[in-house]
């Protein structure tokens, strides 16, 4: 009796030591527009990305599980991942089907980003009802974060608009403002890049896309947040 009593207090021991000792993987999912594209999703991303940036963080310190960036698209919009997860649309990975609600269901860090395309495709074609259109966006976006909110993640951060000029300057922030408080609410976290993007040095001449000034910046922001992990 004994005997059993010490094998089974030292099994418990390693379990206890192997548990508080050794720190979990972690399966990361990227979904959104043309801010979270993966230049090794897309050939055409030239831009390193805090796609690439939590990937290789996770990897390069053996934290990275796995990692799915099959839910990227430069022109995503916040209503084609309503749709996706209402009609439980798939992708192939491994030879399988898998829908998004699989892939959020396995999920520890989530990254959402979108929004920009849509916004400022409206800006640059035609501003009428504009803040009617926003409030659209705002009411697809807090859908969207119900469907997202039915799964646990060690982490989730969503990302807010940025604004290249100071002409949309009170549009961004109105959008931002309210998009917070929706993120807030469900306990994740907001990255408010409009605050970290301040300066033109990030972005392309003439555009609204980053250079890999701008790339590197939200990264580090990331990363450091992913430290605790």
């Amino acid at each position: 009796m004994k005997k059993i009593m010490f094998i089974l207090i030292l099994f418990l021991s390693c379990f206890f030591i192997y548990k508080f000792t050794i720190k979990e993987k972690l399966y990361y999912v990227s979904i959104g527009d043309f801010l979270a594209i993966n230049k090794d999703k897309d050939a055409n991303a030239s831009k390193y990305n805090y796609t690439d940036a939590i990937i290789n963080y996770l990897s390069n310190n053996n934290k990275l599980k796995s990692y799915n960036i099959d839910f990227i698209k430069e022109d995503y919009r916040i209503s084609d991942f309503i749709r996706i997860l209402k009609y439980k649309e798939t992708i192939t990975e491994n030879n399988r089907q898998i829908t998004l609600h699989e892939l959020l269901k396995e999920a520890d860090i989530l990254t959402i980003s979108l929004g920009m395309n849509e916004l400022y495709f409206k800006l640059n074609t035609n501003n009428n009802n504009l803040y009617t259109y926003i409030n659209s966006m705002l009411k697809e976006y807090s859908i969207l974060l119900e469907e997202i909110n039915r799964y646990n993640y060690k982490e989730v951060y969503i990302f807010g608009l940025y604004n290249v000029n100071s002409k949309n300057k009170d549009i961004i922030n109105y959008f931002n403002y309210k998009l917070k408080k929706f993120v807030e609410n469900k306990n994740y976290t907001f990255i408010n890049i409009n605050d970290i993007l301040n300066n033109k040095k990030y972005f392309e001449k003439g555009s609204y896309y980053l250079n890999d000034v701008g790339y590197n910046k939200i990264s580090q922001i990331i990363v450091e947040n992913l430290k605790k992990y």
